[in-house]
């Protein structure tokens, strides 16, 4: 997000506010006309060279992103960032979180080439103007770091999160969501590259750090424990993988019930451990469990 302007009209205030609040409601559609006229409105009161136009643009492609609409969302955060390049200038810190989002974008839509040049762009000005230690610049080594695994570059996406997290444990902690998001994407390139020793230290700290932060009924545990369980999976070690997998299931069943698909295919990896073991009764007594899903 970009932070907003002083604000000198109350009906592009309460345009802006109104979709804020209908945006964290996820009514993606109601989010993004609300913020189309809040950009009609900015434009007749601010003229289009103002941040507060530029704060309706981005946030028109914050909903177009949200719905998925990838294409469009970068357009938008594209208009934006002009803007707030004349505006407020190149060193700005505005102007860095306007990189960030356009870069953002990029790699979601496939220019990861671009997406890198536009995060290096955002973390040198946040650098300078923050210093190298600024949770702000370990957003940018995290956005690094995703783009580097598209770009099959395993050993950059690594240094990249490593830079990140040194900087999230001390600027944060290493209870914050953002640090166990780090950990985690660090946590998955270690077990594409079968870095398999680093992969089991690294999910023991990403299943802490996801318990901390929100719980074991929180999504992104549930999300941890199966990841862990396939790293013991592809190394064979089913009896490490089985208990990682039983939490998973009974964790999905509670909180996600109504995502059959998610819990008919943790299922199916129990099912494939259980068998692995030559417990064919367990094996079974689940695929009675999971037939039709």
């Amino acid at each position: 997000m970009l932070p907003l302007a002083s604000l000198h009209a109350q009906t592009w205030e309460e345009l802006n506010s109104a979709a804020m609040n209908a945006y964290r409601e996820q009514r993606l559609p109601e989010a993004q006309n609300l913020w189309q006229k809040a950009k009609e409105q900015a434009e007749k009161e601010f003229g289009t060279k103002h941040l507060n136009f530029a704060t309706a643009l981005n946030n028109i492609g914050l909903a177009h992103k949200a719905m998925g609409d990838f294409a469009v969302a970068e357009n938008y955060y594209k208009q934006s960032l002009a803007i707030v390049k004349v505006t407020e200038g190149e060193n700005s810190l505005i102007y860095a979180s306007a990189l960030n989002n356009v870069g953002e974008l990029q790699r979601l839509v496939g220019k990861f080439e671009d997406a890198e040049k536009t995060h290096l762009q955002a973390l040198a000005i946040r650098q300078k103007a923050l210093g190298a230690e600024h949770a702000y610049c370990a957003q940018s080594h995290n956005n690094l770091g995703l783009v580097y695994e598209k770009l099959q570059q395993p050993e950059k996406a690594i240094k990249a999160y490593q830079d990140a997290l040194a900087i999230t444990g001390k600027a944060l902690g290493e209870k914050h969501p953002i640090h166990a998001r780090t950990l985690h994407n660090l946590a998955l390139v270690y077990s594409l590259q079968n870095k398999w020793e680093e992969a089991e230290k690294q999910f023991d700290l990403v299943l802490k750090a996801r318990y901390a932060t929100g719980g074991k009924q929180d999504v992104e545990y549930i999300n941890a424990l199966c990841d862990f369980a396939m790293v013991y999976y592809n190394q064979a070690k089913y009896a490490q993988a089985e208990p990682l997998l039983v939490e998973a299931l009974k964790l999905k069943e509670e909180v996600l019930k109504d995502k059959s698909a998610e819990i008919a295919r943790t299922k199916g990896d129990l099912i494939e451990v259980y068998e692995r073991q030559g417990k064919t009764t367990q094996a079974e007594e689940l695929r009675k469990t999971n037939k039709g899903k």
